[in-house]
């Protein structure tokens, strides 16, 4: 009986960390209908959003004759974007829903200090964790000076300093 025949095309991971690899196995010989199954628990011809690493597929045709096939979804050592942070200058904590908490954000922030003083040079927040961000809603309207230390996946420190204004 004639085995089926089993080839693939692969798109490998685009960019660091993505996981968004994609593989079509196609099928020729053997007797349909087919049984495909993947390392990964999957079924079906295509798969996506897979991370890098090997993967095996095995195809049985309907007189139970199967054959294997493996493959390496390759990861990228590229950066999707460049690594960096965003603070805003202005937020409003007024229980909207919106702007409500200042957070500092951005992309490829490996670890974070991050410090808020009044005009006065009192301390009125300080966090060391990007999930963290500053509920305002006890304090006046008016213009906060920040302190942000950060390390990016790169390696690069970002130092930086600046003004954010309280509005309701």
């Amino acid at each position: 009986m004639p085995v089926p025949e089993v080839s693939f095309n692969k798109q490998d991971e685009s960019c660091l960390n993505a996981n968004d690899g994609k593989a079509t196995i196609n099928i020729s010989g053997g007797v349909p209908p087919y049984i495909i199954k993947w390392n990964n628990d999957c079924e079906g011809i295509f798969q996506s959003n897979l991370a890098p690493g090997n993967y095996y597929v095995i195809v049985t045709d309907s007189n139970n004759c199967q054959e294997n096939i493996s493959f390496y979804i390759e990861p990228s050592y590229e950066y999707c974007s460049n690594p960096h942070i965003v603070i805003p200058n202005i937020f409003s904590p007024n229980n909207d829903g919106k702007n409500d908490i200042l957070y500092v954000r951005g992309y490829g922030i490996e670890s974070i200090h991050f410090m808020i003083y009044d005009r006065w040079g009192n301390k009125v927040f300080e966090s060391y964790s990007i999930t963290e961000g500053w509920n305002a809603n006890n304090y006046q309207v008016g213009t906060y000076v920040y302190y942000v230390e950060a390390t990016l996946i790169n390696g690069k420190t970002i130092k930086e300093n600046g003004t954010i204004t309280l509005i309701r």
